[in-house]
């Protein structure tokens, strides 16, 4: 179950279009409190459910973008 406060994240990811790990969560922090370990919780969480893609830029950064839900999810949502 993805809660509101990961869909407000997958929404500023879509915002963004393209983003890095520390510039969400330096982001993140204008509004809330959370750290690094969370935002790496939410991250794999939003990967798993498709609506993001994490991959490595270097040994200390992670490149996020945004994926459109392909017809296969929407579909799936709403059954």
């Amino acid at each position: 179950m993805v809660d509101i406060f990961a869909m407000e994240v997958a929404r500023k990811i879509k915002d963004m279009k393209v983003t890095t790990d520390s510039d969400l969560l330096s982001e993140l922090r204008k509004t809330t409190e959370i750290s690094m370990p969370q935002l790496n919780n939410l991250l794999l969480r939003l990967e798993i459910l498709g609506l993001i893609n994490v991959s490595w830029m270097d040994k200390d950064r992670r490149r996020i973008e945004y994926r459109e839900p392909t017809a296969e999810q929407v579909q799936e949502e709403t059954q």
